[in-house]
């Protein structure tokens, strides 16, 4: 389960006072790529992401597809957190979406 927006700058806050200082440590977070934004308002560390990616891809070269379901329980996690991260992985172009079903990509 990834933290919340409020929960980063809870932490941040212990550090730094002001709301200012706060959202600026927060976007340098992002801008420095060790938070990813993934969805509307999820914030998954860098670390988090390689292994649900690393994760996903070794499942899908011994398997063929993964749905939705079948990644969540892999990540042990639950649907509002597996759905984004499916999406953003989408995105990233290596997976090819057939109607519930995701395969690697074989771009050769």
């Amino acid at each position: 389960m990834p933290p919340t927006a409020d929960e980063i700058s809870e932490q941040i806050s212990d550090e730094f006072g002001s709301e200012d200082q706060i959202y600026e440590v927060f976007q340098a977070i992002i801008n420095e790529g060790l938070l990813k934004k993934i969805g509307h308002n999820l914030y998954f560390y860098r670390e988090t992401v390689k292994k649900a990616e690393n994760l996903l891809v070794d499942y899908l070269k011994e398997n063929n597809s993964i749905e939705l379901s079948e990644f969540r329980d892999l990540l042990e996690s639950s649907r509002k957190y597996t759905l984004p991260l499916l999406e953003y992985f989408d995105q990233k172009d290596y997976l090819k979406r057939e109607g519930d079903k995701r395969k690697l990509d074989k771009k050769d």
